[in-house]
């Protein structure tokens, strides 16, 4: 995120520097002089805030964890998706389910550091089978809860959320909206204006995903092809090498509830290396 702020100043220097190159009007000048100064304090803001470091090795050998994301040593376990995409290639669909940790910073509070989750693999398909199996199975999972559990949910109805069957119902009645990621910044920078500026390369909080999904389309969402920074290693690189086929399904009241992507091609990128080696 950092990296993401910077080049936006960078970016923004550069067009006041040509705007001033080309004698443009006082008014231009100003309004670009306005947006640097803004990126420039949001980078100053991300560069105070965030102040977790990982812990480093000491001179005389021991971790300094003081500064460390846990304030110590801790034990992570790997998520159970890597081993099971092995299966995958035999058995063509499966899934797991089980704990996962995330031990990093993050704008929406919603992250959560532990949490427990069902991770579908899918054999020989593309983002597009993957954002069609997510709405498929949010559609089947909301329309199941109102088939086989209506005494339990009258009673969140009750005591929890009054419109509890109008969400489920958007779910099942309607086609998941799909914009792609850069869509979604412009959209959010030229529609309304948040505490927490949006530039593009930067992860959405929770605010900015319920102002798309709840004030904008009115209905679950899907937003795709995110910047490679703000992505997992293992998610399929775009042909224009700056984003990742990658989404994430948003839901009203809620936010982000799904994400998936179209993971790496291990065989081409086999070959592309090998490729690389002959020449």
């Amino acid at each position: 995120h950092i990296q993401a702020a910077k080049d936006a100043v960078k970016q923004k220097t550069e067009d006041l520097q040509e705007l001033k190159k080309n004698n443009s009007d006082k008014a231009s000048i100003d309004n670009a002089l306005e947006e640097l100064n803004k990126a420039k304090a949001f980078l100053s803001k991300l560069e105070e805030t965030t102040k977790l470091k990982p812990g480093l090795l000491q001179k005389d050998g021991k971790f300094d964890y003081s500064t460390d994301f846990f304030s110590r040593q801790a034990y992570l376990t790997v998520s159970g998706q890597f081993h099971v995409e092995s299966f995958a290639h035999g058995l063509s669909s499966v899934y797991t389910f089980g704990p996962t940790f995330r031990p990093e910073i993050s704008p929406s509070r919603r992250h959560l550091v532990e949490h427990w989750m069902v991770e579908p693999k899918i054999a020989f398909a593309d983002l597009k089978d993957a954002m069609n199996c997510a709405e498929d199975l949010l559609k089947f999972l909301c329309q199941w809860l109102v088939d086989n559990c209506m005494d339990d949910m009258k009673f969140m109805e009750n005591q929890f959320d009054k419109i509890l069957f109008d969400r489920l119902r958007l779910v099942t009645s309607n086609s998941f909206e799909r914009i792609t990621y850069t869509e979604a910044v412009d959209i959010l920078k030229k529609n309304v204006k948040f505490e927490r500026t949006i530039e593009w390369g930067m992860d959405f909080n929770a605010d900015q995903e319920r102002f798309l999904v709840e004030e904008v389309f009115k209905k679950p969402m899907i937003v795709y092809n995110h910047p490679k920074q703000i992505k997992s290693f293992s998610m399929r690189l775009n042909d224009d090498e700056v984003t990742v086929a990658s989404m994430d399904v948003l839901v009203p009241k809620v936010g982000v509830l799904m994400s998936g992507s179209q993971r790496v091609n291990q065989i081409a990128l086999a070959n592309e290396t090998s490729r690389q080696s002959l020449r």
